[in-house]
């Protein structure tokens, strides 16, 4: 079966950020059905990976924009420290002591 399933929950989610643009964890649970510890892990490996950015807070929820939207297919996080965006061809890495503080991009 392919890796890349078109009815998996990070490509709901990711398609719901692409549509939104400007949105909350909650917004993005409501349109793509996908549960809120999903959502979050995801727009917490988005924003280290500079695809989201949190631009203000709406009562206890962060509000985040899309910043680097890369095309239609949902950036794939391949590891707890890894994310493939199959758009680009690129892989981000979470930083390590090797890696630095910001972590990278590599092709």
């Amino acid at each position: 079966m392919n890796k890349y399933r078109k009815n998996a929950s990070r490509v709901k989610i990711w398609e719901a950020i692409r549509g939104l643009g400007k949105f909350t964890a909650f917004d993005v649970c409501q349109i793509s059905g996908a549960n809120y510890p999903n959502v979050k892990r995801y727009l917490i490996t988005l924003e280290h990976a500079g695809y989201v950015k949190v631009i203000g807070k709406s009562g206890k929820w962060k509000i985040y924009r899309l910043i680097k939207n890369t095309g239609p297919k949902a950036p794939v996080q391949k590891d707890i420290r890894f994310l493939w965006d199959p758009n680009t061809g690129e892989y981000w890495m979470e930083k390590t002591p090797e890696i630095g503080s910001e972590g990278q991009h590599v092709r």
